[in-house]
């Protein structure tokens, strides 16, 4: 039997953290490289990132896109010279690289200045600065910190990014999004792509948890379908990008499909799938880019075209989408869809579009990123259409028009121009020449939503989150801390000093009052007491240790004054019930000299017991074993 008076003491990490999770579901966050800068020259599979919850490192996806700097002919390959006039423009732009087009790879493989980082705020945990190591399976010391804002909150979250010693996996076993493309644009671009007057016909599909989309040609994608609502009809006819006006068909998506067109991008992560294409009828250097994550896309094109009439790019819904509603910041009552015309329709520019319905909710938002003048060089407007009997437009698709809506730029002077080809009628060293693109997001969300949705989603869009990148501190260090003064047991009522070491943490537990512990407030039992303490790196921990507060469950007629000889120990002891008790002789080093049973009556019991060996003077302790919350009594040895 182990002596019960003895203490244990115990060393604890602890940190204080909390949760403060961005609520923006899905929403990616991009950094380029140059925010990146201790990655800069890191070959890019290494690249890992991990979350701290509070206790625990967990790896978390990340994706790696190269990008390069090249002439803005690059994606044609050789059919620049004979479609644009010349292989290089002397205009440079940033693309997506991708070794399987002519776009071609980074001329630069370790990631650079160009490239970019993304993952999801999802995915992000919080400050992991009193973490007491780096994660297993990563170089030391390559920690870089990513702290994440909310603006509109002032949540914030926290990534942490590291250069894996090359057993681990950046996308961590996690595939937010599946791009199956054609296999001619995947695996035989070179021999079987038409970069020339011709439609190459293809079928490829994005999908996710939330939405899968298929395109069948550059510009053509006829089918949206949505699995949010459990359901998965093709709410999509068309996705009509034209020129000049509804009615004519010869400048459409159909027509830009069946022009020359090369692909300059074809990407496919776990966090988003990339597609990207030039060429569009006679703007041969007209760009979409399509970037799709989980549950939203975003459609960048760059309008690189001589001058025009009109450009307009909207969605036409299937027969499906009636029951659905529409509305825009200025259709704030709703417009349903249902093949049925619709009066008093405002067709002003809208800064954001909803469908809602049973299947649902696209909540869409606009951007236009210009130096054209908005009044002088172009106007900026709206589109709806609600008909499937007479149309405004009945190119292709259906023939029908069901909720047919989105946004239209009409130009003003004959003069303006945004084809930066310096063998066109403008080029981008000309005085006249100007740049426009326009962005669209496209959120593919739950069914029924609100317009109060909308103007949150459209208020997220115009407050991106806010990043702050810098070097991780070094992790940290546990002080070690320890607890003086407090003795293993307490046989008196007295106060007892305590010091913490080191200085200027704080004491807890019960009878503790401020830097004391007080038996007579604690009460007789074991107790333990906790010493915590923060150093000025904020870097913490504690110490406790336990004590004893005896009970008089009996008494020794010799307590305290008693004395025996060498070997003969008078006892005096009163107990509560029959039976074998077993006793202990400590000496004041804590060592037990001697263990002893006696067979004792209810009642008070007198006898003399012989030690098994001669005490040496000196004082004593003599411990009942049979009770943890008995008092030892001391005795001495003259």
């Amino acid at each position: 039997m182990k002596n019960v008076y003895l203490v244990f003491a115990s060393l604890v990490l602890a940190f204080c953290s909390s949760f403060a999770q961005i609520n923006r579901p899905y929403s990616p966050v991009v950094l380029q490289g140059n925010q990146l800068s201790n990655l800069i020259g890191t070959n890019t599979s290494d690249i890992v990132a991990f979350k701290f919850d509070g206790s625990n490192w967990i790896q978390i996806p990340v994706q790696i896109d190269e990008r390069a700097l090249k002439d803005i002919a690059t994606p044609w390959g050789p059919a620049a010279n004979s479609y644009l006039g010349t292989s290089n423009t002397g205009y440079q732009i940033l693309f997506y690289c991708d070794t399987d087009n002519y776009t071609g790879a980074d001329p630069n493989p370790a990631f650079d200045a160009n490239d970019e980082l993304v993952f999801l705020a999802d995915d992000m945990g919080v400050d992991a600065s009193a973490a007491p190591a780096d994660p297993n399976n990563v170089i030391a010391g390559s920690c870089f910190e990513i702290e994440v804002t909310d603006p509109l909150t002032g949540d914030i979250g926290f990534i942490y990014t590291f250069v894996s010693d090359g057993t681990l996996a950046q996308d961590a076993g996690v595939n937010y999004v599946d791009y199956a493309m054609d296999s001619v644009i995947d695996q035989d671009y070179f021999n079987s792509f038409n970069l020339n007057i011709a439609t190459n016909s293809e079928f490829s599909t994005i999908t996710t948890s939330n939405y899968e989309r298929r395109f069948t040609s550059e510009w053509i994608s006829d089918q949206v379908k949505m699995f949010t609502g459990g359901l998965s009809y093709d709410i999509l006819d068309q996705n009509e990008t034209f020129f000049d006006s509804p009615t004519y068909c010869v400048r459409s998506a159909a027509n830009f499909s069946a022009m020359a067109n090369c692909m300059v991008t074809n990407s496919d992560g776990p966090i988003r799938a990339i597609r990207s294409y030039m060429g569009a009828a006679t703007g041969p250097l007209m760009q979409r880019t399509h970037l799709f994550y989980p549950a939203k896309e975003e459609i960048i094109t760059d309008v690189r075209i001589h001058s025009l009439q009109a450009f307009y790019d909207v969605w036409d819904y299937t027969w499906i989408a009636s029951g659905m509603t529409y509305y825009d910041d200025n259709n704030l009552l709703g417009l349903p869809i249902d093949g049925s015309f619709d009066t008093g329709v405002n067709e002003n520019w809208h800064d954001w579009e909803l469908v809602s319905g049973p299947y649902g909710s696209l909540l869409i938002n606009h951007d236009v990123q210009t130096d054209l003048t908005t009044g002088t060089d172009v106007n900026l407007g709206g589109y709806w259409d609600d008909s499937f009997s007479s149309p405004k437009r009945s190119c292709y698709g259906d023939g029908q028009a069901y909720g047919t809506s989105g946004i239209k730029f009409d130009f003003l002077p004959p003069e303006i121009c945004t084809d930066p080809n310096p063998n066109s009628n403008c080029g981008f060293s000309n005085a006249l020449f100007k740049t426009l693109a326009f962005i669209k997001e496209v959120n593919y969300d739950v069914p029924n939503l609100l317009v109060s949705d909308a103007l949150a989603s459209n208020d997220n869009f115009n407050n991106p989150l806010n990043i702050n990148t810098s070097a991780c501190a070094a992790p940290c260090v546990p002080p070690a801390v320890s607890i003086s003064g407090l003795p293993q047991v307490i046989t008196s009522a007295s106060p007892v000093s305590l010091t913490g070491i080191p200085s200027g943490g704080t004491f807890n537990g019960p009878g503790v009052v401020f830097n004391a512990f007080n038996p007579s407030i604690a009460g007789p039992g074991l107790h333990t007491i906790r010493y915590d303490y923060t150093d000025n790196m904020g870097c913490s921990n504690f110490a406790e240790e336990d004590v004893l507060v005896g009970t008089l469950n009996y008494f020794f007629v010799n307590y305290n004054i008693g004395t025996i000889q060498p070997k003969t120990l008078s006892i005096d002891i009163e107990v509560f019930e029959d039976g074998v008790y077993t006793f202990g002789i400590i000496d004041l080093n804590g060592r037990e000299i001697e263990e002893f049973d006696l067979n004792l009556s209810i009642g008070r019991n007198k006898l003399n017991h012989q030690t098994s060996i001669d005490l040496t003077p000196g004082m004593y302790l003599l411990l009942n074993k049979n009770d943890s919350a008995s008092l030892p009594f001391k005795f001495i040895v003259k």
